[in-house]
């Protein structure tokens, strides 16, 4: 944990600073270009969408997020006004679109998949800290700064909205407005971007946690961390754990014991259809 920590931390820095145009921030931006092109594919389905609905519904998975943030906010929206990650991601859908395979190969890919989301993770966390509750603790309006949930909310946002008016739109596939149904199950990806947020707003603002809880230092540092470690856990599951325990154990014993009944079954069945047919 504490090799992982170190790694992370190295990466966020350089993530998390205001200079985007450095290696890591282009390898988080890549990875969550690619990781939301895959995204829109599987919303997509079989439909197919024109040039300017696919282009707008890659835009709202990718950074719709913190731009509802920034709007929210009255700040002009972080990575529009940034045209080396417009370009970047502009770029990223027109290959998504020539090569689609190619992403979901490199989904379902165990090492690949773990690149992508371990970049794609820290570009989340960041957007989660600095530029969602973050960017309410300090805003001009003295209200808005010292508000627990404009932080919270903030933070949510900025971590998972871009999905979330996704899914009430239905701008990845038929246009509709119904409720986001990641939201109206509450999914895991919700519920870790929620934790995340409440965390962080909880322990990296003074006001709220003293003097009650203590200070924690380096508080976005440990956050991303965790968020992080938590991603790395559920894809090594997904691709070890489903798949290398799904004919071991309880799952397969039930089937052997429940033969013999079965087997009664179908035998007395079998004895029965010819009476039947008789009295027909």
């Amino acid at each position: 944990m504490d090799t992982l920590h170190a790694v992370v931390t190295a990466f966020a820095e350089f993530a998390d600073s205001d200079d985007h145009h450095g290696p890591v921030p282009h390898l988080s931006h890549i990875a969550h270009g690619i990781t939301s092109a895959t995204l829109l594919l599987r919303l997509q389905g079989k439909e197919r969408l024109s040039y300017a609905q696919s282009l707008c519904a890659f835009f709202v998975l990718a950074i719709g997020g913190t731009t509802i943030c920034s709007l929210l906010l009255g700040n002009a929206p972080v990575f529009f006004i940034d045209d080396h990650i417009v370009s970047l991601y502009i770029v990223i859908h027109f290959i998504s679109l020539r090569m689609g395979s190619l992403f979901e190969r490199a989904e379902s890919s165990p090492l690949a998949a773990l690149a992508l989301h371990f970049f794609s993770d820290i570009s989340t966390a960041v957007a989660i800290t600095r530029l969602g509750a973050d960017a309410a603790g300090s805003h001009r309006n003295k209200h808005v700064r010292e508000s627990f949930f404009a932080s919270l909310l903030c933070g949510f946002l900025s971590g998972c909205g871009g999905t979330l008016v996704a899914e009430a739109t239905g701008i990845a596939s038929k246009p509709h407005l119904s409720f986001p149904r990641s939201l109206a199950k509450f999914s895991p990806q919700l519920r870790k971007v929620l934790a995340m947020s409440f965390l962080y707003t909880l322990f990296s603002r003074t006001t709220f946690v003293s003097p009650y809880l203590p200070s924690v230092a380096g508080i976005r540092e440990h956050v991303i961390t965790t968020f992080v470690a938590i991603g790395v856990l559920e894809h090594m599951t997904a691709f070890t754990g489903a798949g290398g325990h799904a004919g071991h154990g309880d799952t397969a014993a039930k089937p052997t014991r429940r033969t013999p009944r079965r087997e009664a079954k179908r035998s007395a069945i079998t004895s029965q259809s010819p009476r039947r047919n008789k009295r027909a």
